[in-house]
């Protein structure tokens, strides 16, 4: 696991960065810092978080970001029986290029441009806030 603790010089706000190597790493961590009352969220990116921070167009609750774009489960995209599961930090463009799913693949390719899409989740970067 990876910490960061303090205030940037480029960002108004005082947060806690965490990465996470694993799902047991990264509940584990939420629940100790939910519990400290920091607020925390899975974090997956964040190009239009840390933008909109040092713009100071953003406010946030958290004080802690739990970074979970080097979790392997997170990377995947995989077909269990009749489920396709596809991981959080899985880019569009691999979805739209990898995917057998062709609807799904055409509306991968309508969102962003391909460098964008090429990003890890191009879609909201947080996941999920307690």
């Amino acid at each position: 696991m990876e910490t960061t603790k303090g205030e940037s010089s480029l960002i108004s706000t005082d947060l806690e960065y965490y990465r996470a190597e694993s799902i047991n790493e990264a509940t584990e961590l939420y629940q100790q810092l939910n519990q400290a009352g920091k607020s925390p969220i899975f974090f997956n990116g964040g190009t239009e978080i840390i933008t909109m921070l040092r713009l100071g167009k953003l406010y946030m609750e958290a004080q802690a970001l739990i970074d979970i774009k080097k979790i392997p489960e997170c990377t995947q995209i995989d077909v269990q029986d009749d489920r396709l599961i596809i991981g959080a930090s899985v880019p569009l463009a691999q979805i739209e290029e990898t995917c057998d799913f062709p609807l799904l693949s055409k509306n991968c390719s309508r969102i962003a441009d391909h460098t964008s899409r090429q990003k890890n989740n191009d879609r909201w970067k947080y996941l999920w806030q307690d």
